[in-house]
């Protein structure tokens, strides 16, 4: 019975998880946009070049812009 359940939802599971992973990446496109248009309008633009290499400094500057 398991096995008949595992094939029967597994197709719909992977596809949700492809769905998610999608709209995390999503998400994540669209924080990092807001924070570089932040930066830019704050003239920032030695920033803009670190956040795409600093992980962290980029974290303090999401929180920084309360992103």
């Amino acid at each position: 019975m398991c096995e008949a359940l595992e094939e029967l939802f597994a197709p719909r599971l992977e596809e949700r998880r492809q769905e998610g992973i999608a709209e995390g990446i999503s998400q994540g496109i669209s924080r990092l946009s807001a924070l570089i248009i932040k930066l830019l309008d704050s003239n920032r633009i030695d920033d803009v070049k670190r956040v795409t290499e600093d992980p962290a400094y980029r974290d303090a500057l999401f929180a920084e812009f309360n992103l």
